[in-house]
Formats: C-alpha cells, structure tokens, sequence
C-alpha cells in the first residue's frame, strides 16, 4: 500500500471538506477514494488528511465525525508520521483531544507503540505535555482493562500488552517519562507512573545516570523531591560519574556563586552525612560535629533554598 502519490486534487478537496466540517463530504470521498493506497510523502509536512483533521484544534461534534469516518476508511493513516514523525495519536495528544486520542487508539492499539523521530511514544508525549487523564487512558489500553480493543486487533493487543515496559522506555536523549515527569509534572503524574511500575523509581538515565530524583533537583522541584523521598527513591544514588545528590543539589543551586562560596558549598554536603570523612571532587573533607553544626548554621541562614532542598532529602 502506498505506491501512488496523492494527487494534489485530491489534496484540495480533502481540505476544503475539513475546513468547511463538511462531514457528508468526507463520507462520500472516503467511499470514492480508496485513501489507504496512496503515498503521503509528498505531501506538505507529509501530513495525510488525518493529520489535517487533527491539527485543526476543532474538538466539535462533526469534526470528531470527521476524523472518525478517515481513521475508519484507513488504519494505516493512524500509523503514519509527519515529518516530525508524529502520528495523529501524537498530535491528539499535544492538541489535548481526549476523544480523538480514544477513538484512534481504540480502532489501532498499534499506534501506541510508534515513536516520533525524538524518541517519543503517545505516551511519552502524554506525561510530558502533563496529560493526566490520558496517560491513565493509555495504561487502560496498554493493559486491556477497559475491552476497548476490538477482535481486529486482537493480535496487536497482545502487543500491546507487553508494551507497559515503555514506561522505561527512552526518547532519543535517554531520557524516560519518570525522569521527565520529575522535572516537569505534578505529583499526581509520578504517583500514577510509578503505582504502574514501581522499580522505576530509581532508574538511572542511560546518559548520565541520573535517577528520577536527581532530575527534580536539577529543576528544584522541591514538591516532587518529597514525594520521590516518600515513594522510596534511593538518597544513596550516584550518578555514572559518581556524584551523589548532595553534592549534585548543592552544585545546582550554587552553580553561578564565586569559586570561594562554592568550596563554603562543598563543606555543606556533610549535612546529608553528620560528622564523618566526606569525599568531593576527589579530595577529602573530615567533618567533625562542631563543623557540621556550623554548616547547618551557614546552610539555614545564608542559603534557604538549600537548606529546604537538603532538609527534603534527609526526610
């Protein structure tokens, strides 16, 4: 399928129907035409009509009839990328079109499991543009809990099934949903990723080894930072350079101090540790408990952000 390229005729007339909402129009050329064998290539962004429909942002009654009568006249056009490589679930996604994403999904369980050309599922798109309700709707039907799936696809819902593994599955920059969900989502988001896969709490990126928790450091998401620590993500982590969260959360909010504060912030980690030998940057600190006193006193007076981050990781 998908030899012919798509006549630009054919191209206008589509559109004008979309434009318009002409949903007895669409009816007829999905009838005429036979949609499915044409190469969209060729086309501006190589968008099908598919896409079109998406990406009008008209969430009204005929236009979910719209997009409902070309999704159904071609599953393939559910499965094709732009150039971006999203497909229409993607886009659904980003236009916040909950019934759309439901009814292509429904009609091609399938198009769950395609990346765009970052990486990205429909439901690494979901987490990262904060999309609560659809992520939960996207377990639903990796899981087959709902009997959306029809006997079509039978075989791709045992795919599908399987495919709950993409919670740790990561995008182009190694990174997965939980690490972006720390950085960015509501608390609401990283309970709902980790009840469905609780291991994934202490996941190392494959970059730079960064677990959930260091991401929300890195973006002072003191919020998420607590609910990590309560979930039982690991404060022993390092990073694959060996780093851990203390001296990263220092660093991330010293970053743009002078060289001489910054070895002030050093000392500071033995707040996460007490008195004790701690090592940095490949030299060694002894704290005793007068100096570590002093350093909690520096942290909570001179540096309150730090003081709160630090106090949040200790519990």
């Amino acid at each position: 399928m998908g030899n012919i390229l798509f006549p630009d005729s054919l191209k206008y007339e589509f559109q004008s129907a979309i434009d318009r909402y002409d949903v007895r129009q669409i009816v007829k050329m999905c009838k005429k035409y036979d949609i499915n064998k044409f190469d969209y290539n060729a086309s501006f962004m190589k968008r099908t009509p598919l896409h079109w429909a998406i990406c009008e942002q008209e969430k009204s009654h005929e236009m979910y009839q719209i997009i409902t009568t070309i999704a159904t006249a071609s599953n393939r056009l559910i499965e094709l990328g732009d150039n971006d490589g999203n497909t229409p679930v993607h886009l659904a996604i980003y236009s916040d079109y909950f019934d759309a994403v439901k009814i292509l999904t429904q009609l091609n369980p399938h198009s769950l499991l395609i990346k765009n050309n970052r990486g990205e599922t429909p439901l690494f798109v979901a987490v990262q543009q904060n999309k609560l309700e659809i992520v939960k709707y996207i377990f639903d039907i990796l899981t087959n809990s709902s009997g959306t799936m029809n006997a079509v696809h039978a075989a791709d819902a045992v795919d599908a099934i399987d495919a709950i593994d993409m919670i740790r599955t990561e995008r182009n920059d190694l990174v997965s949903p939980i690490h972006v969900a720390a950085e960015i989502s509501t608390t609401n988001m990283i309970e709902l990723l980790v009840e469905h896969n609780m291991p994934i709490i202490n996941t190392q990126n494959s970059s730079s080894g960064f677990t959930p928790l260091f991401h929300a450091v890195k973006r002072k998401r003191l919020v998420n930072v607590r609910l990590l620590v309560r979930l039982g993500a690991d404060l022993d982590a390092r990073t694959h350079d060996g780093t851990g969260l203390a001296e990263f959360a220092l660093h991330q909010l010293l970053d743009k101090r002078t060289n001489a504060t910054r070895a002030t912030a050093r000392m500071m980690v033995a707040l996460c540790y007490g008195a004790g030998t701690v090592k940095i940057d490949n030299l060694s600190y002894t704290i005793d408990e007068d100096a570590a006193l002093k350093c909690r006193s520096i942290v909570y007076f001179e540096y309150p952000l730090v003081h709160r981050l630090l106090f949040s990781l200790s519990g």
